[in-house]
């Protein structure tokens, strides 16, 4: 079931993005909306399950169309530790199990080699402030889960220690 789910998601190529900042549903009855919501197979942009009319999932149901995208901006993630202040991220990714998402990866504009997705000793990739955690630098070399979790200390020491303005004292091991 989980790999069926997958599929959807690798089946997109590119996000679409709302052509404009409202539920078109919403607008033809005079409703109100809460979060948008666009469907990544046609582009439509409606409002979210939080709003009233619930336009997204009704149109999701209605066209087979099950992959949908914020159509307000990106999602902000909070890393928040004891040994750093909090910082905001953009983007973080993450997978346990399965196979690589390949063509997800490839859609953020991750480089590709034979053996899957190219990546430093910390995780860091080619886009700028984007790192593979976990599961995805475990990969082929295989490794218990602790492994792939333990991969996130460097990752995170990578990132405070070069690439953001965190406090100077270092992760522990």
């Amino acid at each position: 079931m989980a790999e069926e789910s997958c599929l959807h998601i690798q089946e997109i190529t590119s996000v679409k993005h709302p052509r404009r900042r409202e539920c078109e549903e919403c607008v033809k009855i005079g409703a109100r909306w809460v979060h948008l919501r666009t469907c990544q197979t046609c582009g439509v942009t409606l409002c979210c399950d939080d709003s009233p009319n619930r336009h997204a999932t009704k149109h999701a149901r209605a066209s087979g169309h099950p992959v949908i995208a914020s159509a307000v901006g990106r999602p902000r993630v909070v890393f928040n530790e004891p040994e750093f202040p909090a910082r905001t991220f953009e983007r973080v990714i993450y997978a346990l199990g399965g196979t690589t998402p390949t063509n997800f990866l490839r859609t953020l504009g991750i480089a590709f080699n034979d053996q899957g997705p190219i990546f430093d000793e910390a995780g860091a990739t080619n886009v700028t402030g984007l790192y593979l955690i976990g599961d995805l630098v475990v990969g082929k070399k295989g490794g218990s889960i602790i492994t792939a979790f333990n991969s996130a200390v460097h990752g995170m020491k990578r990132i405070c220690m070069h690439d953001l303005p965190c406090n100077s004292r270092p992760l522990r091991d």
